[in-house]
């Protein structure tokens, strides 16, 4: 009678060792390639403190505008922002958040969750003030160092960051 043997091999261990080399190697590639050397901006939520009469009891145009990794915040800050609210390019970014606060006469606060692209650098707010021209007390700048929870003051002299 004859004996009917199991033909396939077994594993080879350089076979099981290449694999494992193959498959951590693998996951370096993926993982150096997720996590580029550019950080991140954290910020989620600004909270707008409006002052009473910031604006002349006007609306105030305001835009959040996020800066994405490859971008520069010089490009958009060069645009003061009178001609920002009037540009094309304002209407063509598509990464920014538009809002108006409106002066009540009162103090009051107005928070916004942001959202914001996935490889955001950095972000402008920006106001377009009826009598402030200066173009330094109307735009505001968050780096990658700025907290998850920020706050903007809205004055009559401006908008101001006060990191604490």
């Amino acid at each position: 009678m004859t004996q009917l043997r199991n033909t396939a091999c077994p594993p080879q261990p350089w076979t099981i060792s290449g694999t494992i080399v193959h498959t951590i190697l693998m996951c370096v590639i993926i993982f150096s390639c997720a996590c580029s050397g550019t950080p991140l901006l954290k910020t989620t939520t600004i909270k707008f403190r409006c002052d009473s009469q910031f604006n002349e009891g006007l609306r105030l145009p305001v835009d959040v505008v996020f800066v994405p990794d490859g971008e520069s915040v010089d490009a958009i800050t060069k645009v003061s922002p009178d001609d920002w609210f009037d540009s094309d390019e304002r209407e063509q970014w598509q990464f920014k958040q538009s809002l108006s606060l409106i002066d009540e006469g009162e103090r009051k606060d107005v928070e916004i969750k942001l959202k914001k692209p996935v490889r955001t650098i950095g972000l402008i707010i920006m106001a377009d003030y009826r009598e402030i021209k200066v173009a330094e007390q109307q735009i505001v700048v968050l780096d990658t160092g700025a907290k998850i929870n920020e706050d903007i003051f809205v004055t009559v002299d401006g908008i101001l960051h006060s990191p604490k």
